[in-house]
């Protein structure tokens, strides 16, 4: 006898007359399919339809902007109706820019990736510890911590807090991994001397929910890695790279619950091919396509940003040319594969006529019930970036407008957020 979450998933089989088990499952819509034969090939069969409702979700508490202009700006969340309020501390000031933002799981560190490829090449990584009271900054001792000669592109944090890893550029072939270690002062220690090499430009890093291996986006592929739960240290795992022909402008994006990684494809315009979804194999680390993929898109329009709300039941995509705005995908709980729901237009949204600025950076709140956005305007050359948010409808996964977005103080340009428990 066999058990089916999905079309040939099979979650658990048995040589007996009977089965007596219990499954855990993460939250989603499951076609389970109870099969049994006989030694003369007989065979029998019982569909059985289950949803698994997410508990325990916490609420958002503070979000966190960098802008290009060296601020960071730290906000409030309201929990009932996705809010922002911006902290009394007002704006951090920093003295680089800030290309990428990180934090612990628990919400109690926020690191700002920072550098660039001008001689001479500088990098680094700015480190705060966040008052869970109000949510203001403070810097750690050391801070910010040095990555010369290599600048910082992308930053990830290990589930554990224990580690921090960086994604460097430079102008020759030394591009990689920085791996640091978190201090019980929240001091960063460099693990490695040298960057672990990539084959191309790193775009954006994805720990698994437990922090057992790394997932690394270049401009041609997604590479993987064991991360030594000691030391932080990166193995390659078997079969990395995984090529990508055209791409990965975003993600790898990991679900809450480790199981699938999605991608988008940097394909022209006018192709509907976009998302590619990916099986983690849990022992190992190791990525199969998923059964589809890669999925159909919107004609005409170019994926921006990913983002999966935390029960992993739905995918949203920021959208650039005909089509802007959001697509809305449902994940099958079972295998991953995605279905195209909607595409939504939203005129309200200031700039969400994407072809000038682009909404970027679909970042859902811990809680599922809003999906946070940054976009920038310019108007007269004055460049104001701004954050606003969705309400997720917990049902069809569909999307409304939570509050006009906020707009920062000009000149602004938004560039990366992280939202906190």
């Amino acid at each position: 006898m066999r058990i089916y979450i999905a079309s040939h998933v099979v979650a658990y089989k048995v040589q007996a007359s009977s089965i007596d088990t219990q499954l855990t499952l993460t939250p989603g819509t499951y076609k389970t399919v109870v099969q049994a034969w006989d030694r003369c090939g007989n065979l029998s069969k019982r569909a059985v339809n289950i949803t698994v409702a997410p508990s325990g979700l916490k609420p958002a508490r503070f979000v966190y902007v960098a802008d290009r202009f060296a601020k960071l700006w730290g906000f409030n969340a309201n929990p009932s109706n996705g809010v922002l309020r911006q902290t009394a501390q007002g704006p951090v000031f920093v003295n680089d820019q800030i290309k990428a933002l990180a934090a612990d799981k628990g919400g109690y560190r926020l690191y700002g990736a920072f550098g660039d490829t001008t001689p001479p090449p500088r990098g680094g990584i700015y480190a705060y510890f966040i008052d869970r009271r109000n949510g203001h900054l403070n810097p750690v001792p050391g801070s910010p911590f040095s990555t010369a000669p290599w600048g910082c592109g992308a930053i990830a944090v290990h589930p554990s807090g224990k580690f921090v890893f960086v994604g460097t550029i430079s102008t020759d072939f030394s591009q990689g991994i920085l791996v640091f270690a978190v201090n019980a002062d929240g001091s960063l220690t460099q693990v490695n001397d040298t960057p672990i090499p990539i084959g191309s430009g790193v775009t954006s890093l994805a720990p698994d929910r437990w922090g057992r291996y790394l997932y690394v986006a270049t401009a041609s592929s997604i590479e993987a890695y064991a991360i030594d739960q000691s030391s932080g240290a990166l193995t390659p795992i078997p079969g990395s790279p995984y090529p990508i022909p055209t791409g990965s402008p975003d993600g790898p994006l990991v679900d809450l619950y480790g199981r699938f990684l999605y991608t988008s494809l940097a394909v022209p315009q006018f192709t509907p091919e976009a998302i590619r979804g990916f099986a983690i194999a849990g022992k190992t680390g190791t990525l199969t396509e998923l059964p589809g993929s890669p999925f159909p898109f919107e004609p005409e329009s170019t994926a921006q940003s990913l983002a999966v709300e935390p029960s992993g039941r739905f995918l949203y995509v920021s959208t650039e040319g005909q089509g802007s705005g959001i697509a809305i995908y449902s994940i099958n709980a079972g295998n991953g594969a995605l279905t195209l729901l909607k595409s939504l237009f939203h005129p309200d949204i200031p700039c969400v006529v994407l072809r000038e600025c682009g909404m970027r950076n679909l970042t859902a709140d811990p809680s599922g019930k809003f999906l946070y956005f940054l976009t920038n305007s310019n108007s007269n050359g004055v460049r104001t970036g701004s954050v606003g948010a969705f309400a997720i409808d917990p049902v069809t996964g569909d999307v409304s407008l939570a509050f006009q977005p906020i707009a920062l103080a000009t000149p602004s340009d938004v560039r990366d957020m992280v939202i906190t428990p």
